[in-house]
């Protein structure tokens, strides 16, 4: 972690401050293990995994069957860009700030290497089970170019740093995950509080003994 972006929230829970972050040093998703392809266009920066020249659904099929490969569901990518980005296979229906910047796909080679096809897993990946991973995977990208990723720092009564985490996606499950840290965390300045109040009663005990 480089250093901190701007603070979210903080709020306390099982003794502990809990403070929640955006993520400065965020990892694009579009790192991770990603079942679709994003190809896409845009004349000032680089979005999803390929650039491509804009072009019909028709032509980025054909396009892959000319590289020996099947779709197995498609969908297109629209960006809303005003102060910031995001991204949605529906389309925005702002004619200023919004249009289509690619096309969304699953290749049947892609999903082989994967083990998505067939019934795996007891469901049965079908072309809506394809078209309902590429909404997710488009939605997190969208949280991404939004910034909407978060990590948490965990203090103790003291001040002292119990446990952080970062990459969080969505601020309910870093709320989440941040409350289970506080509550499995030990705190040292309960430790410290206990051993402070054992010296006083044994100072207490022989001095009452040297009174005696």
């Amino acid at each position: 972690m480089s250093g901190y972006s701007s603070e979210v929230e903080s709020f306390e829970h099982n003794g502990r401050k809990v403070t929640i972050y955006f993520d400065p040093d965020a990892e694009s998703p579009r790192e991770f293990c990603n079942l679709a392809t994003l190809a896409c266009w845009h004349r000032r920066v680089n979005l999803g995994d390929e650039q491509i020249v804009g072009m019909s659904e028709d032509k980025l099929r054909a396009r892959v069957t000319e590289c020996g490969e099947e779709i197995m569901a498609l969908l297109p990518l629209h960006l809303f860009d005003h102060g910031g980005m995001t991204m949605s296979t529906e389309e925005y229906g702002d004619r200023w700030d919004s249009g289509q910047v690619g096309w969304a796909y699953v290749t049947k080679s892609r999903a082989e290497e994967l083990g998505c096809v067939g019934n795996s897993g007891g469901d049965m990946w079908d072309e809506a089970r394809y078209l309902k991973a590429i909404k997710a995977e488009v939605e997190t990208y969208a949280m991404f170019l939004r910034g909407e990723i978060y990590g948490y720092e965990v203090k103790g009564a003291d001040d002292d740093k119990l446990d952080a985490c970062w990459g969080f996606y969505g601020l309910e499950d870093v709320r989440q995950e941040a409350k289970e840290a506080a509550e499995g965390s030990d705190d040292p300045a309960e430790d410290r509080a206990a051993e402070e109040l054992a010296a006083r009663a044994t100072f207490a005990g022989i001095n009452g003994e040297v009174e005696s």
